[in-house]
């Protein structure tokens, strides 16, 4: 006989977390994260929340040490603002690579979709470090703007479920990795699974993982470009 008492109910809610995609979404705060495999490189990363998701929504806390605080209202990620760190090098056409100049022109992709290119250029001069000057620009930058974003992932498994790294892909003179959610018209990459998504080497899934990524991630790149 079919017993149906060891079936337990699945959840069906939302998950607190970005998945890889083309989304709209306002950016908490940005930073330098350091990798291990390589010396003074960084990634950039974007700390971003998606829309109010409603009052039965129950985001991550905001901060995770006051069980009793406030929660995100939208679904969260950490965006790396590329594939691979920024760092120092040379291309193998012997073209010099500089970290911090490719840090500002990030910075400066922000800036421009953000309409906030006025701080960037006057801020000219005025940091003596690029920690200093990402620190600065993320006071300007980490606000309630929107921004559309083209979300790429790789995945990786974690006690036997799937999550994601997240990034940004390469933007082009066609089409952007992030713009303005009031573009028109929009010139946004259009998210495909088939080429934004790097797998993981894994044989069995038990299913998709849901853990905050500000605190949990993985990172194993090691080149220049995606």
């Amino acid at each position: 006989m079919i017993s149906t008492k060891d079936v337990q109910a699945t959840s069906s809610s939302p998950k607190k977390t970005l998945s890889p995609g083309e989304h709209t979404v306002k950016i908490n705060s940005i930073g330098l994260e350091s990798v291990s495999y390589k010396a003074g490189a960084y990634h950039l990363i974007l700390n971003v929340e998606g829309p109010d998701m409603g009052s039965e929504f129950e985001g991550f806390l905001v901060d995770k040490d006051k069980p009793n605080g406030a929660r995100y209202k939208g679904q969260i990620g950490k965006v790396k603002f590329g594939f691979y760190p920024f760092s120092d090098g040379e291309t193998k056409t012997g073209i010099k690579i500089s970290r911090d100049l490719s840090i500002l022109r990030a910075i400066q992709q922000l800036c421009i979709a953000g309409n906030k290119l006025e701080w960037f250029e006057e801020a000219d001069g005025k940091f003596a470090t690029i920690e200093d000057f990402v620190k600065a620009a993320g006071t300007i930058i980490s606000d309630d703007t929107l921004f559309n974003m083209c979300i790429n992932g790789k995945e990786y498994e974690k006690n036997g479920y799937i999550n994601y790294d997240l990034f940004l892909p390469k933007s082009s003179k066609e089409a952007y990795a992030l713009e303005s959610a009031a573009a028109s018209p929009s010139k946004l990459i259009s998210y495909n699974p088939e080429l934004h998504i790097k797998k993981a080497k894994v044989e069995t899934v038990a299913s998709f993982g849901d853990t905050n990524p500000f605190t949990t991630g993985s990172d194993t790149s090691t080149g220049f470009e995606f």
